[in-house]
């Protein structure tokens, strides 16, 4: 008897084909990526509860899992590059084997066709690294460009930087040093035909992967987290690139990232082999990373890598993790954090490596290796919780774990992701943040089919976890950025007439808010925004009427709790003594107007001296920048003057948004200042900290 597969949530189709495997990827700020011959496309997912009612892309599949999609378009010029070799005498000067040798070489002769160089792949980095405080998106070609991506506030995308573009003039500025030296004279090939191999297999890009976000404060310290009320340090994340040559470049992009200057080579080594098939960064502890590449030889290496104090880079020496030659190409990988474990694809088997880091060296406790139900070639990896999900070319997709008790073992599971009995391929798999979601690409396998091969490129979604394990998450302490696929799915299932899970309910409760944490309080608010939204849908009558306005109270109420937890924080962290602009006095005396407003009983003693010492009675009220007119505080959401101009309120300071355009949040849609120059750096903490009311990102 066959096992039920998990509930799908989603299906899109695509006429445009798979170019490369591993081709789609999911974000930590939710988006999903998938790479085909016509574009990247980018799925958002709708996590918050603006938008409520949006549809799927595929109009066939009625639910708001997805909410939008956008394309990034094929680059309109075939990437090609000037390495100093005149082409037109090299070809005449040529044998026939060696003539025949640079015609089928794509890389060396790529196809002028621009609509035949696809997207192999794309990548996306931590959360954070744009200046609206997403991902940036790395995408590759088939004939090599790498370009890095961002999002816009018009929801399109806007090209950082062409680092295959700057790659090139670096390298051409210091006459192709780091890839001259390498070049073997003594064997009899063309001198000029090698030297056109090595400088262009230099500038071609064959695979990517990003670090985690380092972040360097005053004492030349690393940290990995962004620190509220402080002074913001310099941030920066590498992206590891390995080009065809075996050379390695690790890009240095300074946060945000927003345009080309952001992008240095911080630096560049060979590894000693040609033709490397997958990269992979392992994060280790504090300012250390693992770099694992692998070949299409078989054999897989390490290297050590040091972030100095200043955003530099220290590369350790090699380590060897698989040394024989055995032509199964290690295509992917994963690395298991807690496990400290590398799990590699080679070609259909899995291949395991227990790392140990011991001051700069890699050390190898244990080694093994596995053959799952699999018989075809492993497409694609993920890491998931405690599992890796491991898609194949027969139709399979198998969740790994690892053993460490005794000795090192691999242990495999068919996730029975589909009931189809049509034979399929996969092109790659990933998983939402909290493992929630599953995402798969898949094509009919019959090509020789002329029925079959024309049929669309398929993008299904699944649900992965129950529903008591969804509750789970969102029930625990974790910041609500870091449960948006909890919420997605949340969402998703409330659009379809189910009620907010019994679990959920006792968030609902008023009387036990005062006992909340805020993560708990921020949940609760979440819960009954979607309740609003879900009676807005209704038709009205003076029974659901009531029940909306009621909910609205409770929110209402609900907000003001957060928002006293806010201002008490933020009024006793604010140094007065360091306000000298206006803009920034303005702020603490719009949360002194709010707790003489709405909370009389928070703080008298501290918004009496903040009275004092900011002491330009001209100050004491915003004005309107339209008529110049007093904005009393009457409500947390909005201000208005006296002749009707109405603003919303900054869900950061509590000051009108009278700058356009405003910052939005990401999750639940609420406006934020924009970040003005202040010579606090307090204030500057306030204006980067995460939404009031949610914690989602300021974008």
């Amino acid at each position: 008897m066959a096992c039920p597969s998990y509930p799908a949530a989603a299906s899109l189709d695509w006429t445009d084909n798979i170019c490369h495997n591993s081709a789609l990827v999911w974000s930590e700020d939710n988006r999903i990526a998938v790479s085909t011959e016509g574009g990247v496309y980018i799925l958002d997912i709708a996590s918050g509860v603006k938008n409520y009612t949006s549809q799927l892309v595929d109009s066939s599949v009625s639910t708001g899992l997805i909410k939008k999609q956008q394309v990034i378009p094929l680059p309109s010029n075939v990437c090609t590059f000037d390495v100093g070799v005149n082409r037109e005498k090299l070809e005449k000067s040529l044998k026939r084997d060696e003539s025949c040798r640079l015609v089928i070489d794509k890389t060396l002769t790529p196809n002028t066709d621009v609509k035949n160089n696809g997207y192999r792949l794309a990548r996306w980095s931590p959360v954070g690294a744009d200046a609206r405080g997403s991902c940036v998106l790395a995408t590759l070609t088939l004939d090599h460009r790498l370009c890095l991506w961002a999002s816009t506030t018009l929801h399109k995308w806007k090209e950082i930087a062409d680092l295959s573009d700057q790659l090139f003039e670096e390298m051409k500025n210091d006459e192709f040093k780091h890839t001259d030296a390498f070049i073997n004279t003594d064997d009899g090939e063309n001198v000029q035909l090698k030297t056109l191999r090595h400088r262009t297999y230099a500038l071609s890009a064959v695979g990517l992967d990003w670090s985690r976000i380092y972040s360097t404060d005053q004492s030349g310290k690393h940290t990995s987290r962004w620190k509220k009320l402080k002074v913001p340090s310099p941030k920066c994340v590498f992206l590891v690139v390995v080009m065809k040559s075996g050379h390695i470049v690790l890009w240095r992009i300074t946060l945000p990232a927003s345009m080309r200057s952001h992008c240095s080579v911080a630096k560049i080594f060979h590894t000693g082999e040609e033709y490397p098939a997958s990269v992979h960064w392992c994060d280790g502890k504090n300012d250390e990373g693992v770099l694992v590449i692998g070949f299409k030889s078989g054999i897989v290496k390490a290297y050590m890598v040091n972030i100095t104090p200043e955003g530099t880079t220290v590369v350790g020496p090699e380590q060897l993790l698989w040394a024989e030659n055995d032509k199964l190409s290690a295509n992917h990988m994963c690395w298991m954090q807690k496990e400290q474990v590398v799990l590699v694809a080679k070609e259909a088997f899995l291949v395991a490596f227990q790392l140990e880091l011991v001051e700069t060296s890699i050390v190898i406790k244990q080694t093994t290796h596995c053959c799952g139900d699999n018989r075809l070639n492993i497409t694609g990896m993920c890491h998931s919780q405690s599992r890796v999900l491991v898609s194949s070319a027969d139709g399979l997709i198998q969740a790994a774990t690892v053993d460490k008790k005794l000795d090192l073992r691999i242990k495999t599971e068919v996730v029975p992701v589909s009931n189809s009995k049509e034979p399929v391929t996969y092109h790659g798999v990933c998983t939402s943040e909290n493992g929630i979601f599953a995402a798969y690409i898949q094509r009919p396998a019959k090509y020789f089919d002329n029925y079959t091969k024309f049929r669309p490129t398929q993008m299904k979604v699944v649900t992965m976890k129950s529903l008591h394990d969804i509750c789970g998450i969102i029930l625990n302490e974790k910041e609500i950025t870091n449960k948006c696929d909890a919420f997605a799915y949340l969402k998703f299932i409330h659009n379809s007439d189910h009620p907010i899970p019994e679990a959920l309910q006792r968030m609902l409760n008023k009387d036990l808010w005062e006992d909340f944490s805020d993560s708990e309080l921020r949940t609760a608010r979440f819960l009954l925004t979607l309740e609003i939204a879900w009676k807005n849908k209704e038709k009205g009558d003076d029974v659901v009427t009531n029940s909306a306005n009621r909910i609205q109270k409770d929110l209402t109420s609900l907000d003001m709790l957060i928002l006293k937890q806010h201002v008490w924080t933020w009024t006793r962290t604010l140094n007065v003594l360091m306000f000298s602009n206006k803009r920034d006095r303005n702020v603490l005396h719009t949360m002194c107007d709010w707790c003489s407003t709405f909370d009389s009983e928070t703080l008298p003693d501290l918004v009496s001296q903040i009275r004092v010492k900011c002491s330009q009675p001209e100050e004491s009220m915003e004005r309107c920048q339209i008529c110049e007119e007093d904005i009393p505080f009457k409500s947390i959401y909005n201000g208005c003057c006296k002749n009707g101009h109405t603003f919303s309120r900054c869900c950061l300071t509590l000051t009108t948004c009278q700058d356009m355009p405003p910052r939005r949040c990401s999750i639940c849609d609420a406006v934020a200042a924009t970040q003005q120059e202040t010579d606090s750096p307090t204030m500057q903490g306030l204006l980067q900290s995460n939404c009031t009311w949610c914690g989602g990102n300021i974008m």
